[in-house]
């Protein structure tokens, strides 16, 4: 299996770490369809999908869907290092390795996916600190614990994921000065914003660092899986699941600790069923953490025995080429939204939303969530054959330099 973005090598059997891929590549088409979502529904990034009073059951289960991807994917690049090592790599040469391709990652965070998104370069704006951001960092965090005692790493993810809701203080979003204790709680503990002077250009933070290196250390945690047989492995993955799962369901009912919006049973029908799973992403929430972790260990406890060929082939190629296809999808969705709007006379390029402005869209613009799922199958058919064209480039011979990052 090849090393690309932050997907890994691994202990497993072949046809085991095939259905890692899949989970994977699965969890990188439905994060499309809510980037698709926030270039093509009329609500965009104006509304929350998510609030009771505004979202409808469709809307709420598009958004709802995509909160696995970014567990999954942070998931499954801690649980790849735990596999390299399981496989006899050299801790201080993997430790170099993680270093520099978390270090790449943030790079490409910082100077190349804003203009990839926005298609624009706003001089306010330095950067969006996503996903591939806080993989990057919690990589490089890792890195130095690659000699540490496996379940000191696990309790240090446990400690992350359970113990940070009692502290974290859930601002919607905070504005800090540079070079202040509130900056400093912008990139490890909650999302805002950090302007770099007065009046000067702003950092943007929407993954806080900490709670997600709690998710990594988990999935490095859970890596020790892999040298145990396959039905006892299979056994532990199950119970992992229903476990978290569970966890999700008492507290959520019982609305109890892990959320700091407890689910409101007082309201009917489907809205009940829409504040049940409506749980805090920004920064994760335990409550969330164990809702996306809990299908996420069971579906390879359910599905190792499946073969990774016929139609689910394309799915794990994908899920071996995660930064090539993360890269392609944000131009890729901008352009197929404005030919969306182009062929419905809308006029082309109103989504240039200016964030750090008034978020405000232009009336009759925008498009139903019929019209999402159209445009996440266009996109889908654009950037396929263009991340599997890009990887046989990259691989048809060994490219040094950054590319071996990629």
């Amino acid at each position: 299996m090849v090393v690309s973005g932050w997907s890994g090598t691994g202990a497993w059997t072949s046809c085991a770490l095939a259905n890692l891929d899949l989970l994977r590549g699965l969890a990188m088409v439905v994060m499309v369809l809510d980037h698709v979502r926030d270039f093509v529904h009329t609500g965009g990034v104006i509304e929350d999908p998510t609030d009771l009073a505004t979202t409808t059951p469709g809307l709420f289960a598009t958004r709802w869907i995509t909160h696995f991807c970014a567990p999954t994917f942070v998931f499954l690049a801690g649980l790849s290092v735990r596999l390299q090592l399981q496989r006899g790599a050299d801790p201080r040469v993997l430790a170099g390795s993680l270093r520099r391709r978390g270090l790449f990652l943030v790079g490409v965070e910082v100077v190349l996916l804003r203009p990839l998104i926005l298609f624009q370069f706003d001089h306010r704006l330095v950067a969006f600190l996503q996903v591939i951001w806080k993989i990057g960092v919690s990589m490089c965090l890792l890195s130095a614990m690659l000699r540490w005692r496996v379940a000191v790493v696990g309790g240090l993810g446990l400690l992350l994921v359970f113990g940070l809701g009692a502290v974290i203080p859930h601002e919607s979003f905070l504005f800090a000065p540079a070079f202040s204790i509130d900056a400093a709680k912008v990139l490890l503990l909650l999302r805002g914003a950090v302007p770099l002077w007065n009046k000067g250009p702003v950092l943007a933070c929407v993954y806080p660092l900490l709670p997600w290196f709690g998710v990594m250390a988990l999935g490095y945690a859970t890596g020790t899986l892999c040298a145990r047989a396959a039905e006892v492995r299979r056994r532990w993955l199950l119970w992992l699941g229903l476990a978290a799962t569970g966890l999700f369901a008492v507290l959520r009912a019982v609305r109890g600790y892990g959320d700091p919006g407890p689910w409101n049973p007082r309201v009917e029908g489907w809205r009940a069923v829409v504040s049940f799973f409506r749980v805090e992403k920004y920064p994760p929430s335990l409550q969330f953490v164990a809702m996306t972790l809990g299908p996420v260990l069971l579906f390879p406890a359910f599905s190792e025995r499946l073969r990774g060929d016929g139609p689910l082939r394309r799915l794990v190629a994908l899920g071996r080429a995660p930064l090539v296809f993360y890269v392609l999808q944000w131009p890729a969705a901008h352009l197929v939204s404005r030919l969306f709007q182009w062929l419905d006379g809308q006029p082309v390029g109103w989504d240039r939303i200016d964030f750090l402005g008034d978020l405000a869209l232009p009336e009759g613009c925008g498009f139903s969530l019929p019209v999402v799922y159209l445009a996440w199958s266009v996109t889908l058919l654009v950037i396929t054959p263009l991340t599997f064209a890009t990887e046989r480039w990259r691989t048809a011979r060994e490219r040094g330099g950054l590319w071996r990052y990629v």
